[in-house]
This record gives structure tokens, sequence and C-alpha cells, in this order.
């Protein structure tokens, strides 16, 4: 008896240490932005040329006056909720200028067949959340649930 219950508990362990590095993956750090900034494909799902033009109007706009418009696909957001995800990672780049905080940040998670914006505080007067809401229902939303 004392013996499978030895092979049991070595095998329950080893199960355990094999799934460690999944549950970790899931629950990830944030990832780094890349090089362009404006756009971050890490689903791989944006055509060189779209993504050309994101970073090109992006670009111009933090020229002009500083605000930042970010996009960002994942795969799958992991156990945390996308508002929860979007909102640190928006934190942790510093989307838009820091003293105006007028950037706007855009996940979407194709895996998760969901997206979701967060705009800085200086924005919320002229790019209230219903108005964001609506944009991406009439723009976004008959291109992402037809994929």
């Amino acid at each position: 008896m004392k013996d499978w219950r030895r092979i049991a508990g070595i095998g329950l362990l080893a199960m355990a240490l094999l799934l460690v590095p999944g549950i970790a993956r899931a629950a990830s750090a944030l990832p780094e932005p890349t090089d362009v900034f404006y756009v971050n494909d890490f689903a791989n799902v944006i055509d060189a040329e779209t993504e050309a033009l994101i970073v090109q109007n992006g670009s111009a706009l933090a020229s002009l006056n500083g605000a930042q418009v970010v996009l960002v696909t994942i795969d799958f957001v992991g156990d945390r909720s996308l508002s929860d995800y979007a909102a640190d990672l928006f934190n942790k780049w510093g989307v838009g200028d820091a003293d105006k905080n007028n950037g706007l940040l855009l996940v979407m998670s194709i895996g998760d067949d969901d997206y979701w914006a967060v705009q800085g505080r200086g924005l919320e007067s002229t790019l209230t959340s219903g108005m964001i809401d609506s944009i991406l229902y009439d723009y976004l939303e008959p291109d992402f649930a037809a994929r």
C-alpha cells in the first residue's frame, strides 16, 4: 500500500510541476511594446500595409498634439479580464502625453473574440467612453464578428 501512495504522490508532483509553467504562462507579465509602438501585432493578424498606415497616422497625431492611439492584438488574455489587461498595459506603456493624459489603447484579443479600449483622462471630455463604444461598434464590430 505504501508503494502505491508513493508512486501516486510522485506522479501528482510531476504533473503539478508540468502544470506550473502553463499556469505561469497564462498569467504572464505584460509584453513590452514593439519598436513601432502604434501597432503591436502580437497575434500576427495585421498585414504590412495596414500596419504601416497605422504607424504613419499614429506618428502624425503624436507630432501634432502628443496624443497617441495604440493598437495591440494578442491571442489570449489569460486568466485576467480584458479590461484589466488593457488598463494595465495602458499604464505600463504610458500611452499618450504624460501631462495631457491623452492616449487611447485598443486591445484586440483574437482568441478570446473580444476587444477593449482604454482612454486617458485627458480625452474623457472630448472622446467619451460612449463615443468610443459607438465608433468600435459601427466600424470594428462588423469586421471583427465576421472573421
